[in-house]
């Protein structure tokens, strides 16, 4: 029995080796099997590729993109200052009013509308037309800018009390005054700063204002006899 059992041990073992070595002589096609794992590991790596470059230029695109709002902002701004209107508010007329009536910053006495209107052409070429001042008396005139809009200056004597007359293009400066009053069909945007009272008005694509320590009522009668 032992004899046998080793004989067919012999015979199992040559079995096994000869199916073996038969296995070994047949071709096995592994390009798709590569093929695949190369694909998954190139779709990996781009993942991984993306994510990084998304993860390293995400604050470079956040800082160019507020780049470029801050420059449309200033060029928004750049654009309305240079070509658009401008509101007057009432502390900057008040603070003009009484550089006009204290004679600071380039102040011109003058004694009539041409006279003040010639003055002012000599620094600005295209000044609006001073509309006519019948029976008041002019005092002196200036050049004034609100932003880089230009007004001209006028000032008047009404019955002992100064008053200024403030001229500028219709298009450069308009009025933030929320209070209106109509008067003969024109309407007035009317404020106060301190003891000043300020009436403003467009007539003839022109902005005109009144400012004084008169009142409202005698501010639009005034501008209301006004020849344009």
């Amino acid at each position: 029995m032992p004899d046998n059992d080793h004989e067919h041990d012999d015979a199992w073992d040559a079995a096994v080796a000869a199916r073996l070595g038969r296995l070994r002589r047949i071709p096995v096609d592994t390009a798709p099997l590569r093929g695949a794992v190369a694909a998954e590991m190139d779709a990996a790596g781009a993942t991984t590729d993306r994510s990084w470059w998304a993860r390293t230029t995400r604050p470079v695109r956040a800082v160019a993109a507020s780049l470029l709002l801050v420059a449309s902002v200033v060029a928004v701004v750049m654009l309305t200052a240079s070509s658009g209107s401008v509101y007057a508010r009432a502390d900057e007329m008040a603070a003009m009013h009484r550089e006009l009536v204290n004679g600071n910053g380039g102040v011109m006495k003058v004694d009539s509308v041409d006279a003040a209107q010639r003055a002012l052409s000599h620094q600005w070429a295209m000044s609006p037309d001073l509309p006519d001042l019948p029976e008041k008396h002019v005092m002196a005139c200036c050049l004034r800018k609100m932003n880089n809009k230009r007004i001209a200056c006028v000032l008047l004597d009404d019955a002992g009390t100064p008053v200024s007359m403030m001229v500028a293009d219709g298009g450069d400066v308009k009025h933030a005054a929320t209070t209106t009053l109509v008067r003969g069909g024109t309407t007035f945007y009317v404020e106060t700063a301190d003891d000043l009272n300020m009436v403003a008005t467009q007539r003839d694509g022109r902005w005109v204002c009144l400012i004084g320590e008169r009142s409202v009522e005698r501010l639009m009668e005034l501008a209301g006899s006004l020849r344009f």
